[in-house]
């Protein structure tokens, strides 16, 4: 897993104050409670989502910055069937290692939660690439199921984007930017795999995921290019759109149980919605979000914001 101390980039960490939270926005209601060290928690977060230029639109889904304070208990992220480019502009939080991020990763499709916590104010810029574009920075399979150095990834390219990023009056332009340098040589995503990639995400991963393969290939192959492309094969990959459609569904505070939750994704019953839930998160649905340590809590919190499409 990731190791801090390794990379080095000069950020001049004036041009980051303007978008960093005021401090009174981070201040705890009670004056008393600690705001670093063991005690230190969730203060403030801020998200947002950015749609991405349309050259860009066939490798990124979108990008996204998070900023605030992060609790120091640990919080989890789930798999979502997608790879990202992570770049810490403020201060990198705590792998499930015990170690502190480096400032530039890439993270390989995970498949099952990993835990994060707080080492100090979060200033965040991801890019959330699209499931069917894993492979354009290394072979996707490789990189699935672990948090990589960048530069361990692509070379030296990885800091000088991440000080272009730093020092860049709007940082969100330079990510993409980079992303085009990138991506400038590399062929373009499977179409096949990504009309498969829709098909499933429609159906949030109901049925059997034979139904998804396409006429012209054999299911051999389908499984070989959809892996290859996705750094997951496609019954993986329909068991994460599943998870993610249980979680939305039971956010959104329509239905009564989990076993009727259950029947509507697809599972044979609740207990074998609560076995899946299980395997990618160590606890049972009700106990998750009874602990509230989902990262999607900052969502829910009233934080996010979504900017729509840019065309920068």
């Amino acid at each position: 897993m990731v190791r801090g101390g390794k990379q080095t980039a000069t950020l001049k960490r004036d041009n980051l104050t303007a978008t960093a939270p005021k401090e009174e926005d981070l201040r705890p209601s009670n004056p008393e409670a600690p705001t670093k060290g063991p005690g230190f928690y969730h203060l403030k977060m801020e998200y947002r989502r950015f749609g991405v230029p349309l050259d860009l639109a066939a490798w990124i889904d979108c990008a996204w910055t998070l900023r605030g304070a992060l609790e120091a208990e640990g919080q989890s992220i789930l798999p979502d069937g997608r790879m990202e480019l992570v770049f810490h502009l403020g201060d990198p939080p705590i792998g499930p290692d015990g170690a502190v991020q480096s400032r530039t990763l890439i993270t390989g499709q995970i498949r099952s939660a990993v835990t994060i916590s707080g080492s100090g104010r979060v200033d965040t810029l991801g890019i959330r690439l699209r499931p069917e574009a894993s492979g354009i920075f290394g072979p996707a399979l490789e990189l699935a199921g672990a948090v990589h150095e960048l530069p361990g990834v692509i070379g030296p390219r990885a800091l000088e984007a991440l000080e272009r990023i730093g020092n860049a009056r709007e940082p969100l332009a330079a990510a993409f930017e980079a992303v085009r340098a990138m991506t400038r040589n590399a062929a373009a995503p499977d179409l096949l795999v990504r009309a498969s990639v829709e098909a499933l995400e429609r159906q949030a991963g109901r049925g059997a995921v034979e139904a998804f393969l396409p006429d012209s290939i054999g299911i051999r192959q389908w499984e070989r290019r959809f892996s290859g492309a996705t750094g997951l094969g496609p019954k993986a990959f329909a068991r994460i759109a599943r998870l993610q459609e249980s979680i939305r569904l039971y956010e959104s505070g329509q239905w009564q149980s989990w076993a009727e939750i259950a029947l509507e994704c697809g599972f044979y019953d609740q207990a074998h919605l609560a076995n899946d839930f299980r395997a990618f998160t160590g606890q049972s649905p009700d106990r998750f979000f009874r602990d509230g340590r989902a990262l999607a809590e900052f969502y829910r919190d009233g934080n996010f914001q979504d900017s729509g499409r840019t065309d920068r």
